[in-house]
């Protein structure tokens, strides 16, 4: 009796440790499912693994994801290799790739799958006042516009009296936005408005350059003004001529 009972929990085991082992791992990307093989968590992949579809990846997973470091190979030959953010490019990596019958190779900074080139140089404030609180710069992707947004606590808000001096570029104001378009570089601006908290009017300004060639984003989020008023204006602006 007890050996037929040693013999049942044996083969008990092996069956459940076949049925872990046989459990799948899913993988997020509809290229890459087919087979998967690597360490696995909640049923999807997550840590070091390499998923074969219609393309292959080896590296590092998250939830189901490449994220991490890892190389990503296609179908057409194509090879990108470097770091990734839940199954997108995002970081250092190198791309190889054909275009036109003639392999190319980027090389350098990714953001979400767009490379923004070799390395990421952040523009310059060469003045700031009365900019109480936050302020950042986002490079997008290549091109030749800049779009400046307001905010006051995180929600759109309109500047009064928004001025903007430039060294090129042509302005469009868009609802809370003011873009500017074509610009050459290096891009120089000021940026003027009035803030009101109710008991003191400010004049703010920040003034910066940028070096490098793209579509950037300027938001200015001021949380301690009063950014939204009936009378808010925005004046056309000006081109630098000596700067």
């Amino acid at each position: 009796m007890k050996l037929f009972i040693n013999i049942t929990t044996i083969i008990l085991l092996f069956f459940t440790n076949n049925l872990i082992a046989q459990r799948p791992c899913k993988v997020q990307v509809k290229n890459l499912q087919g087979t998967y093989e690597g360490e696995c968590k909640n049923g999807r992949a997550n840590g070091q693994g390499s998923a074969k579809g219609i393309d292959s990846y080896t590296g590092d997973f998250k939830k189901g994801y490449p994220n991490g470091n890892g190389i990503y190979n296609w179908a057409n030959g194509d090879v990108y290799e470097g770091e990734w953010k839940m199954g997108a490019r995002n970081g250092k990596g190198k791309f190889n790739y054909k275009k036109n019958d003639e392999n190319k190779i980027d090389e350098g900074i990714w953001d979400t799958n767009i490379f923004l080139g070799k390395e990421l140089l952040s523009p310059t404030i060469t003045e700031k006042t009365n900019i109480k609180s936050g302020f950042y710069f986002k490079r997008l992707s290549n091109g030749s516009k800049l779009t400046i947004s307001f905010t006051q606590n995180g929600l759109p808000a309109t500047p009064i009296d928004l001025y903007v001096v430039r060294s090129s570029g042509t302005e469009s104001p868009i609802d809370n936005n003011l873009s500017i378009i074509n610009m050459t570089f290096p891009f120089k601006c000021k940026v003027k408005f009035r803030s009101d908290n109710g008991i003191v009017k400010s004049d703010c300004i920040l003034s910066f350059e940028i070096l490098q060639q793209g579509e950037w984003i300027l938001n200015i989020d001021q949380k301690s003004n009063v950014l939204n008023r009936p009378d808010a204006t925005f004046k056309k602006g000006s081109i630098l001529r000596n700067g």
